[in-house]
């Protein structure tokens, strides 16, 4: 479904991403690893047409969306959840969740969306009335990737869901993820906490410095995971 190849981009002279390739399979799920710092934010913001790669290639279905504009790439079914989740903070929980659904058309498939969020995270509907900017980190994550499934993506790009999240809002948020991955949901997941996307994904690459240094299937991994990526994180 996706295809990226000899991925450049330079902020302010510095080269922050070197000659990535990876590939993500529909139906799969691929986990972005590495250290603060390694590239993993800036390749996913590539991707989805937030900053501009320098060279190299982006197919998705393919097509290349290389140099299109974000909406252009929302359109075509590439939908992020961003790290700091750009929440419209004055806007209630349900106005978020609807401004997800923009290019949709189909109202009864809108409505059927939402009840589906509503089910997944019932937290949602008691706080539908309160503005996002209210709710807690963890309820705020909720909202963000609720808004992004309004939207029907066909590629989910998840940039740090758990990060900063008590223990029991990652249990909410990862039975989610599974529970997406189950029903064949395509997904490239940005995260720091390795065992934690490593259970959920079938493939990993790991980026040191801006470049891919090791990759593979996720079950030839070791039980000792963050043992195995320290070496790679340095």
């Amino acid at each position: 479904m996706l295809s990226v190849k000899n991925l450049d981009v330079v902020y302010d002279k510095t080269r922050a991403v070197k000659d990535v390739s990876l590939r993500v399979n529909r139906g799969q799920v691929v986990a972005l690893l590495g250290s603060n710092g390694a590239g993993k934010t800036t390749t996913i913001r590539a991707i989805s047409g937030f900053v501009t790669p320098r060279a190299g290639e982006v197919i998705y279905r393919d097509q290349s969306i290389f140099g299109k504009k974000s909406h252009e790439i929302v359109k075509a079914g590439i939908i992020q959840v961003s790290q700091e989740r750009d929440l419209f903070v004055e806007l209630s929980v349900l106005e978020n969740l609807r401004l997800g659904a923009l290019l949709q058309k189909d109202k009864g498939k809108i409505t059927e969306k939402l009840e589906e969020i509503y089910e997944n995270f019932p937290r949602l509907k008691e706080r539908r009335r309160q503005k996002a900017g209210s709710l807690s980190g963890g309820e705020q994550q909720m909202v963000a990737i609720g808004r992004a499934l309004m939207g029907n993506p066909n590629l989910l790009l998840l940039d740090e869901p758990t990060i900063g999240l008590s223990p029991i809002f990652v249990k909410h948020i990862m039975g989610l993820l599974r529970k997406l991955k189950e029903g064949g949901m395509t997904m490239l997941l940005v995260e720091q906490n390795a065992p934690v996307a490593v259970s959920l994904a079938h493939y990993f690459y790991v980026l040191r410095n801006g470049e891919i240094v090791t990759e593979g299937d996720t079950s030839s991994l070791p039980s000792n995971i963050n043992e195995f990526l320290a070496k790679y994180y340095i």
